[in-house]
């Protein structure tokens, strides 16, 4: 079977992008949260902090297209990722 399907084949970087942030997320979550209090999250958080993060992510606009992608673009976005989770983390330990 062949599928016609060229809406998704047209924004597959864009999916595939979305899915990393949310995997990101709640895997840095995950960790953080279970190395801070010894025990395991709940799962509704973490996957709701994930889609919390990638609707606001998609609305700043953060999966525009880029003509050019290279291991350094996609190493610069998964840190600054990882360095903005961490300030979050950073910023909300002080309330």
């Amino acid at each position: 079977m062949n599928f016609r399907i060229p809406w998704i084949i047209s924004r597959r970087r864009k999916i595939v992008a979305i899915n990393i942030d949310f995997l990101l997320t709640i895997c840095l979550y995950n960790y953080i949260f279970s190395k801070e209090f010894s025990s395991s999250p709940n799962k509704i958080v973490s996957i709701s902090l994930g889609i919390f993060w990638v609707i606001i992510s998609y609305v700043l606009g953060r999966y525009v297209k880029t003509s050019k992608i290279n291991f350094i673009n996609i190493i610069k976005a998964i840190l600054k990722i990882i360095f903005h989770f961490y300030f979050m983390q950073y910023n909300l330990s002080f309330n």
